[in-house]
């Protein structure tokens, strides 16, 4: 095994076998996208107690992501059954790079990125989370009223690795992207699904209650995401008690327009409105 490797398996099981050993851990279904983590995560796994049913475990250099991982969660979701001996359920799809992971609830919901990390503040008395212009409003405002300070970043980890690296203290914050991608800099200044797979199990154990009891109060506006092929101004704003969030993409000539309002009714009449211009 590549010295390195090893360094960061040993790190991962020394970290988190005081929080596991000796506790009732869930049963964990896991997509591994045909992808690169598969070895480690079940090395990491199998040490700190887990039982673990794996799918999509071996590569041939073309399957990697298709139909299935992160990107797929519904292949996942489709495979999830009562865990054994009454365990509690959890499932993680990671990507092809492992890192990344969307995480499925014991009743078989996908629990969005923004919720997941609104739970993980709530859990560990964060004050301040890191996100992008993507966070949900809604997700924004209910953590304000707890008093947790959300600061958006531009869309990609590195933006939030720089606004991590501006802080004065880094220490008991949460910080990633709704789209899967966490960083838990006390432990590791990169996103890494391995890690954000345990720290949200960290979280399950430690409070005792599944994943649907801790995220199931936390609200979402609706949102609408649309591209158009003609320019739009670009900018953020807010219309009402709606916000508005348009950017030129930068991989293609497309303009993306999202809108999240308290009601879907409101998403759509905001967007119709902006595409008559």
């Amino acid at each position: 095994m590549d010295k390195n490797l090893k360094i960061w398996i040993d790190l991962l099981v020394n970290k988190f076998t005081p929080v596991f050993k000796g506790k009732n851990l869930p049963h964990i279904y896991a997509d591994f996208a045909n992808g690169s983590g598969t070895a480690v995560a079940m090395d990491v796994f199998g040490r700190l107690g887990f039982k673990v049913t794996a799918f999509n475990t071996e590569t041939d250099g073309k399957n990697i992501n298709v139909d299935c991982g992160a990107t797929h969660p519904e292949f996942l979701k489709s495979k999830m059954t009562a865990g054994p001996g009454g365990h509690p359920l959890v499932g993680i799809s990671f990507d092809g790079d492992a890192d990344r992971c969307i995480v499925i609830d014991e009743t078989g919901k996908v629990v969005t990125g923004d919720v997941l990390m609104a739970a993980l503040c709530l859990t560990s008395n964060a004050k301040t989370l890191i996100s992008t212009i993507m966070f949900n409003s809604g997700t924004q405002k209910f953590l304000e009223q707890k008093g947790v300070e959300l600061v958006r970043t531009k869309v990609g980890d590195r933006f939030i690795v720089e606004a991590i690296k501006q802080l004065d203290n880094i220490s008991n914050i949460i910080a990633g992207e709704p789209s899967g991608h966490y960083v838990f800099p006390e432990i590791f200044l990169s996103g890494d699904g391995l890690l954000s797979a345990l720290m949200i199990l960290k979280m399950i154990v430690e409070t005792g209650k599944p994943l649907n009891q801790l995220c199931g109060d936390i609200p979402m506006w609706p949102s609408i995401l649309k591209n158009v092929t003609h320019e739009v101004e670009s900018g953020e704003y807010w219309k009402g008690d709606a916000r508005v969030l348009i950017r030129k993409s930068g991989t293609e000539r497309l303009w993306r327009i999202l809108v999240e309002a308290p009601t879907q009714k409101q998403c759509q009449e905001i967007l119709d409105d902006i595409l008559k211009k």
